[in-house]
């Protein structure tokens, strides 16, 4: 990998008269440290460019680099797979990079997996395409598990099945089990879950 140590500046003059064919594009080069005595180039990237972009070079040039974004991605989902959870929220507030990063699908289904002892069935999958895998990381068990029954529920209900078998329980489409009085229960739709 090759970094660079220097800071090059390309500039072009547009004007609205015919003149404009005497200006050329202007082009300036700088290294780190020339860079941070450059009165003109500064002022250009304040201009042009605006206090932060100016702020993240002067920094580059004084040695701050970010090499974190940097760094490739399956190196990225190593480390943050090793951080505690609180850390990985924190570091999603560092930079827009992280915060897209540290709210990807596949890290919070690797964390989710890591986390989960007794594996995932086809029920949580289904939780995790429609919610996403961090909104079902974060959700306790019990309320995966009224959800698991709400989405199997709402699944018989559009195939038309008039009984439906959860988990060795034999209910009826509207949810109270067979040989029980029928209360009548009404499910929500997917979309009010969360």
């Amino acid at each position: 990998m090759c970094i660079s140590v220097q800071f090059i500046w390309r500039s072009w003059r547009i004007t609205s008269r015919n003149d404009g064919a005497k200006y050329r594009p202007t082009e300036a080069i700088a290294t780190y440290d020339e860079f941070l005595s450059d009165d003109k180039m500064q002022s250009d990237i304040l201009r042009v460019l605006g206090p932060d972009v100016l702020q993240y070079c002067q920094n580059i040039a004084l040695g701050f680099l970010d090499y974190l974004v940097r760094m490739p991605t399956v190196i990225m989902e190593k480390i943050i797979t090793h951080l505690n959870l609180e850390d990985v929220i924190n570091l999603s507030y560092t930079c827009k990079y992280m915060h897209e990063f540290c709210n990807d699908n596949n890290l919070w289904k690797e964390l989710y997996f890591r986390g989960s002892p007794s594996g995932v069935n086809e029920t949580v999958e289904e939780l995790a395409r429609l919610f996403g895998w961090k909104k079902v990381f974060f959700t306790n068990k019990l309320q995966l598990q009224v959800q698991m029954r709400r989405l199997r529920l709402e699944q018989a209900s559009f195939s038309g099945d008039d009984e439906v078998i959860i988990e060795d329980e034999q209910l009826h489409r509207d949810g109270s089990r067979i040989g029980e009085s029928h209360v009548y229960m009404d499910t929500p739709s997917i979309n009010t879950l969360f």
